[in-house]
């Protein structure tokens, strides 16, 4: 098997026969690999690889051919996680912690940041958010913050439901994930391969969701860069009595995951994309419509505590 996850800087003055071959890695590797392929049509990626094929062949330069790739492909792929090359940077906030707690007009204020930690003392922190679940059994009413919150692990936001009312949150959803050759090569080499026995197979799963009972008031702060297990955490929220999403909408990176990086064998082009795929609702692709929207906006919150 190619390695395809070793980094190395990208090399831009591949001739056009090298170029070709990696085009055929690509979409092989989507086919094997991407939890979207079937979602998005194969016809649709069979007449990509035509047309770029096409259009390399008519003329070749690097940097036009590898940017008609890219555009081609988002032509089609509605995925807030899907990327080919490197991205722009994103100008985004960066925070001194991972979660931190307060009040709020009053109340308790959880302000979660990222559901991962790159210190110590932010896995103490985010720790903490879970275990936040049980006092907040006894209170009437709180406030979570994630505005800005990038994403990590969904497993924390299930562990803090779950220890506030006792049951697993479980929202309307189709799930499909790819263990592809390629993604058991990825948990090998990150040594997940240890917890589970892999097989190259799809795994698909589909729940009607459970509405959870709660006589709080829960306000869950959001905005358009809330993103991947942000959004996950809206997703759980919304199957809560009583809780009101204020925000506008989220980023719309909500709906691939379980995403790996590979590195095209001649060009070294970075390619991120998910293995798995969540259908909200068991049919909605939250990313092509532009992420969850909330309730009221964070005017009319805002008002409804000062007025």
């Amino acid at each position: 098997m190619l390695d395809l996850f070793t980094f190395q800087e990208e090399q831009i003055n591949i001739p056009k026969e090298e170029f070709v071959e990696d085009i055929d890695v690509l979409f092989s590797e989507l086919k094997k690999s991407y939890a979207g392929y079937e979602y998005f049509n194969e016809d649709n990626f069979l007449a990509a690889k035509e047309k770029i094929l096409f259009k390399i062949n008519e003329e070749y330069h690097y940097s036009s051919a590898k940017q008609y790739t890219k555009d081609t492909l988002l032509s089609f792929i509605k995925d807030g996680h899907f990327s080919f090359g490197l991205e722009e940077p994103q100008t985004k906030k960066d925070y001194p912690y991972a979660y931190q707690r307060g009040t709020l007009f009053g109340l308790d204020y959880l302000d979660v940041k990222k559901f991962y930690y790159d210190t110590p003392e932010e896995k103490e922190q985010i720790d903490d958010f879970v275990f936040q679940g049980i006092p907040l059994r006894n209170k009437d009413s709180f406030i979570i913050d994630l505005r800005d919150s990038r994403g990590g692990s969904d497993q924390y936001i299930y562990d803090f439901i779950e220890l506030l009312f006792g049951v697993t949150p479980d929202y309307p959803m189709r799930v499909i994930q790819k263990y592809s050759d390629t993604f058991i090569t990825y948990l090998k080499k990150a040594k997940q391969d240890t917890l589970f026995d892999f097989k190259n197979e799809i795994e698909t799963y589909e729940s009607n969701g459970e509405v959870i009972k709660n006589d709080k008031k829960i306000y869950v702060l959001f905005n358009e860069n809330t993103a991947s297990s942000g959004e996950s955490a809206l997703a759980c929220f919304k199957t809560i009595e009583n809780v009101v999403l204020v925000g506008d909408h989220s980023k719309g990176c909500f709906s691939f995951g379980n995403c790996i990086t590979i590195y095209l064998p001649h060009s070294k082009i970075p390619v991120y994309f998910g293995t798995g795929m969540v259908l909200y609702d068991k049919h909605r692709n939250i990313d092509a419509e532009g992420g969850f929207k909330g309730d009221i906006s964070y005017l009319e919150f805002e008002k409804h505590f000062t007025k």
